[in-house]
């Protein structure tokens, strides 16, 4: 990881990755902006679709660091630990 110095990029410290974790990562993000956007303009007679929309926005907020942690901890190779 290196840092950048293009600020568009410093809310994404892995933006150097080859690996597809940091174009899932962007790509997540971008999801979570859509479904936030689509959410605050929901029309009022749509109540069921804007309950829809904020209970999905923070699960595609939140499989970002799920997938990072998990392939981390997968791929883990700290001294002493072992895959089980």
């Amino acid at each position: 990881m290196k840092p950048s110095r293009n600020f568009d990029e410093v809310c994404y410290p892995f933006i150097h990755e080859t690996s597809v974790l940091c174009d899932f990562e962007v790509i997540t993000d971008e999801l979570c902006g859509h479904i936030g956007a689509a959410w605050s303009h929901t029309p009022t007679d749509m109540p069921d679709i804007a309950a829809d929309l904020d209970r999905l926005q923070p699960l595609a907020f939140h499989v970002n660091g799920s997938i990072r942690g998990a392939w981390l901890w997968m791929n883990r190779t700290l001294p002493g630990c072992s895959h089980a």
